[in-house]
């Protein structure tokens, strides 16, 4: 439908799957959101980069509307701007860029040295912020993590993962696979340095970056590192490589860190 301005605006309503925790999981909103932009946007077009921020904790019994605001249709590259409410409040907004793609100059760097996911027996297991356990929430997904050292730096998760489902060859559907599980532990990468600290948990926003195709019922190795807290918050970073070596994807995540006082909420 027409808006105010001349423009077009779309909605979708989500709804959440059987969940062990307490609110909607940050990954599936933007997922969500991400499915409700693509359905506005040309095939031709795919997206490059997505940032969102998370305005309110969402309740999983709730429907959640998506609303898509067609922000341009250029030759090259169209956005989105995607509105996530819930009961008429905005818990997430997000902005997404699709691109047609172009010639131009191609590097990347490699994948780090380390053990292959067959090399890590152990299955990432434990329990999630907001309660609920890590195999109930993803029980489709091989999670192998394993922590690294680098000399003068923090310590670093690296975290092998594949879906087990059987998957279709639609790159938009791997695309919002991804985006929905590159919100995993990433946020808990700022307490690797800060083990003993006392801290709630609340992700603030979520930005993601599509370098290179991908499936994600192929192995996929995810580093998430913090360069920074300070002042309450958590700076957490992400590179994504595939089995064969090549960059597939960044992401990055500020994170509420706040010291919770015995009764106090965060």
């Amino acid at each position: 439908m027409p808006d105010a301005g001349g423009g077009w605006r779309q909605f979708l309503v989500g709804r959440s799957l059987p969940s062990p925790i307490e609110r909607v999981f940050g990954g599936q909103a933007v997922r969500q959101a991400l499915a409700a932009a693509q359905l506005t946007v040309d095939e031709a077009y795919a997206p490059h980069s997505l940032h969102a921020y998370f305005l309110r904790g969402g309740a999983v019994d709730v429907p959640i509307r998506y609303d898509v605001d067609r922000v341009r249709d250029g030759r090259g590259f169209c956005n989105r701007l995607v509105t996530a409410s819930q009961d008429g409040k905005p818990i997430l907004t997000l902005s997404a860029s699709f691109h047609r793609g172009d010639r131009g100059p191609s590097h990347e760097i490699g994948r780090p040295v380390g053990p292959g996911p067959d090399e890590v027996k152990v299955e990432w297991g434990g329990t999630l912020r907001g309660g609920g356990m890590i195999e109930q929430q993803f029980p489709n997904w091989q999670l192998r993590p394993y922590l690294v050292h680098p000399e003068g730096g923090v310590e670093t998760r690296m975290l092998w993962m594949r879906c087990t489902d059987a998957l279709p060859e639609d790159a938009r559907f791997h695309q919002k696979a991804l985006a929905y599980i590159s919100d995993l532990g990433l946020l808990s990468a700022a307490f690797l340095p800060n083990p003993e600290t006392p801290a709630g948990l609340a992700s603030l926003d979520h930005a993601l970056w599509f370098l290179r195709p991908f499936r994600v019922d192929e192995w996929l190795l995810y580093e998430q590192t913090s360069p920074s807290s300070q002042d309450g918050r958590g700076l957490n970073f992400g590179r994504i490589w595939d089995l064969e070596g090549h960059l597939v994807a960044s992401v990055a995540q500020e994170g509420l860190m706040r010291v919770v006082e015995p009764g106090q909420s965060i």
